[in-house]
């Protein structure tokens, strides 16, 4: 469920170092003895597990392992990445070459390449708790996976519409179409997966999509988001009313920014800490960030 300036597709741009908080159990917010002032180019986190792409395009791994999503396959050791959207208990990556792979839990077909998208050349993934979501190099959308609630699947709408980012959710998904305006669908318990009457028209840059709740940066650097509130994860506080914002990521309930100065804020759900940036990172610029259940991660600057 997170990098770059948009929720979808943690894409390799400049490598920084990470750094980690939250709740740690499987050692989910420890950075690995064998990562640690490594150069990392893009990461992602879910509830259970981390994934990273380094600076040389290779891929690593830690935290929950029981499909198999917390180690590199064999046929990926090695081979260059450029993103990398980490769900439930599976990860989709997109290679060097545009094409996809994927591994992990396979039970809703969230850990598989479906056959139509076999060799087919992708721009951006995002991956929810048991569904995936595509941008194709044609700029047209694809999906797959779990569809209880619709996610696994575009809906007739945007079919063969043109896309710039999407962002998957635990159930939901929300696209910025090409005219910079918003869609969205699937589970809509919060109305999360409803675009406000405010944002009609409104242009957007960037989307984020937790479990309950989505969150956004409009054309003009400023935040909006709805859905569940019961963590204020679906409201914008007060401190970054207004405030220019580079990146934003969300998850289960809470939210992580990047501001206009590089430097992180961070709010929502914070039973571990998660919805609060440590003392030792506030002053530090950030290149990137992922956030997974309850924790987070950051590529920082140098």
């Amino acid at each position: 469920m997170g990098e770059p300036t948009e929720r979808n597709t943690p894409t390799v741009t400049a490598a920084g170092t990470l750094d980690a908080w939250g709740q740690n159990n499987l050692d989910l917010a420890t950075v690995p003895q064998r990562l640690v002032g490594v150069k990392i180019a893009a990461a992602d986190a879910t509830g259970g597990h981390n994934v990273v792409i380094k600076a040389d395009g290779t891929l690593d791994t830690w935290g929950w392992n029981a499909k198999g999503e917390a180690e590199v396959p064999k046929r990926l050791i090695g081979v260059a990445t450029v993103a990398v959207a980490a769900g439930g208990e599976h990860n989709v990556v997109i290679k060097a070459d545009g094409t996809l792979d994927a591994w992990g839990d396979t039970s809703k077909d969230q850990g598989t390449v479906p056959q139509r998208l076999a060799g087919v050349k992708v721009t951006t993934v995002d991956a929810g708790m048991e569904h995936n979501v595509v941008i194709k190099a044609d700029g047209t959308l694809d999906a797959w996976g779990l569809n209880d609630a619709d996610q696994g699947t575009v809906p007739d709408r945007l079919k063969g519409q043109l896309v710039t980012a999407v962002a998957a959710g635990v159930k939901h998904n929300v696209v910025i179409k090409a005219d910079g305006t918003l869609d969205a669908w699937g589970w809509n318990l919060k109305g999360q997966a409803t675009v406000p009457q405010r944002l009609a028209g409104v242009k957007v840059t960037a989307v984020a999509a937790g479990q309950g709740h989505t969150v956004i940066i409009k054309a003009d650097g400023t935040l909006d988001a709805w859905g569940d509130t019961s963590k204020d994860q679906g409201t914008v506080p007060q401190r970054l009313a207004g405030a220019k914002v580079n990146a934003v990521l969300a998850g289960v309930e809470h939210n992580v920014v990047i501001k206009a100065d590089g430097t992180l804020d961070a709010w929502g759900g914070n039973s571990a800490g998660e919805g609060t940036v440590p003392e030792r990172l506030k002053a530090s610029r950030a290149l990137s960030i992922a956030v997974g259940g309850y924790h987070d991660l950051v590529i920082l600057q140098g």
